[in-house]
């Protein structure tokens, strides 16, 4: 393992700090800040295979990896967790990120000599059913829908109907 003495001689807070500016995504940047040098020459090489791998995998395609809807839910996990509640904003974050993982993962699963990186996603999942159905509940402001239960659907219809009774009542009564 390198020495603290000489990570501070290579200044490597500093160039992990830059490297973080390249980063597609705020948990890029996070993780970019907190690298630490490979243990071994062994480790080197395989992370050194898997950046081979990412180079030629972009170079492959026309618009390039796209980290579009991935967002950091973490702390939004950790409560759901703890059975906490979530917001809509949450969820509907929580659902673009499995949406976009999708994606890296079709992606990468469509390249045929790409063994890394698909060792890597070979375990995702990312769970479309609950993605359709936080989009059947949520709409895309983060709002609880109409039809996110029959009880809220009727509650939210009688409402309706007592706001038109109220009107009327109003409009009676402001004669």
């Amino acid at each position: 393992m390198i020495q603290s003495e000489t990570l501070e001689l290579l200044e490597w807070h500093r160039l992990c700090q830059h490297l973080s500016t390249f980063a597609a995504t705020k948990l890029g940047a996070i993780a970019a800040q907190d690298l630490t040098p490979p243990g071994s020459q062994v480790e080197s090489e395989y992370l050194l295979t898997q950046t081979k791998e990412v180079y030629e995998l972009e170079s492959r395609l026309t618009t390039g990896l796209s980290f579009e809807g991935i967002q950091d839910i973490g702390d939004s996990l950790e409560r759901a967790e703890l059975q906490g509640v979530l917001a809509g904003e949450e969820l509907l974050a929580i659902a673009t990120t499995l949406a976009g993982s999708r994606n890296l993962r079709r992606i990468i699963d469509n390249q045929p000599d790409l063994p890394i990186l698909t060792e890597l996603v070979a375990e995702l999942r990312t769970y479309p059913e609950l993605e359709q159905e936080i989009h059947r509940c949520i709409d895309e402001r983060g709002q609880v829908s109409d039809r996110a239960s029959q009880n809220l659907l009727t509650f939210v219809q009688n409402c309706g109907n007592y706001v038109t009774k109220l009107h009327k009542n109003y409009i009676i009564l402001s004669k």
